[in-house]
């Protein structure tokens, strides 16, 4: 709905990496590992993926989903954008209780969405996706949203937060 309403591409980085492996690229053969076992892509590989895309898009908007995951990512991030003249410009948090996010986790129907991946992921976002919520709230990009509610509900805050921002 967000990208629609701004015209920007959506990036997911699980989609990016689906894609790779589809593709057989070497890059995709190598993130085939880690995304079967339920482990997180290494930096390096993730950030590669996203500076193939971002250096195609030629100053159109991106909405990442799901990246970055981890300081370092951020940090090559800014500069992947750099290089392109641009930068980050909002990072939306959704806030969900744990239980609510194994829940939806594990309802997406896909093969390694069974409850001890959903629960390390959800161990892993703690250690090392958490952390970035202080670092972009330093950076006056971080906007966080309650997301324990209804798509449109959801969707309507977001909207605001956005608003907040463009103010």
């Amino acid at each position: 709905m967000l990208v629609e309403r701004l015209q920007i591409t959506h990036v997911s980085t699980g989609g990016l990496f689906r894609q790779a492996i589809e593709e057989g690229t070497p890059a995709g053969t190598e993130v085939r590992e880690y995304v079967e076992s339920g482990r997180l892509v290494p930096d390096h590989l993730v950030t590669q993926l996203v500076e193939g895309l971002v250096a195609g898009q030629q100053g159109r908007g991106i909405c990442f989903d799901g990246f970055p995951r981890t300081l370092a990512q951020a940090e090559a991030l800014d500069q992947v954008l750099t290089g392109h003249s641009a930068s980050v410009h909002m990072v939306l948090a959704l806030d969900l209780p744990d239980e609510v996010a194994l829940s939806r986790l594990m309802s997406r129907g896909r093969d390694d969405d069974d409850y001890a991946t959903a629960r390390y992921r959800l161990e892993v976002y703690q250690a090392t996706t958490a952390p970035l919520i202080r670092y972009y709230k330093e950076r006056g990009l971080l906007a966080r949203v309650d997301g324990n509610s209804d798509i449109d509900t959801v969707a309507q805050r977001i909207d605001e937060a956005l608003q907040a921002v463009a103010a």
